[in-house]
């Protein structure tokens, strides 16, 4: 990316190289299989809503924390209300992905298997959904 300006003097990030990309002779032709829980949120969910989108991956686990079609995070201009006190977050910048269409409403992604981890898993530091994903899926993808 190089950073130009334009005709009104404004800053614009330039892709110039995009094109000249190609995918290497030794790359993985599977479906790459990815965990997801509540702590998937920021770029993690947002990489994941792409994927998501492209079908280029098989996801397993529980919903991400994050939104399908922009970031909730950013800026914000944090307000004090005069008579009550009360706080507020007020965002001033927008984030949307570059997806079509929402298939989650109001949710982050769901995985194709949904897998949950117990008490008990968490306790004897069994993790339940590598698990699945490795027995159940990872011979689906050699």
């Amino acid at each position: 990316m190089r950073k130009t300006r334009n005709k009104s003097h404004r800053y614009e990030l330039k892709d110039d190289y995009h094109h000249r990309q190609t995918p290497s002779p030794l790359r993985f032709y599977g479906k790459p299989i990815i965990l997801i829980d509540g702590n998937s949120f920021s770029a993690t969910a947002e990489f994941c809503a792409i994927i998501h989108h492209h079908r280029r991956a098989i996801f397993v686990g529980e919903e991400s924390a994050g939104a399908y079609c922009g970031s909730s995070a950013g800026d914000a201009l944090k307000l004090t209300l005069p008579h009550t006190r009360l706080r507020v977050h007020i965002p001033i910048r927008r984030y949307v992905m570059a997806v079509s269409g929402t298939p989650f409403p109001g949710c982050g992604i769901l995985p194709d298997h949904e897998v949950t981890p117990t008490i008990a898993d968490v306790l004897s530091h069994h993790d339940r959904v590598m698990a699945f994903a490795m027995n159940r899926l990872g011979s689906r993808n050699k």
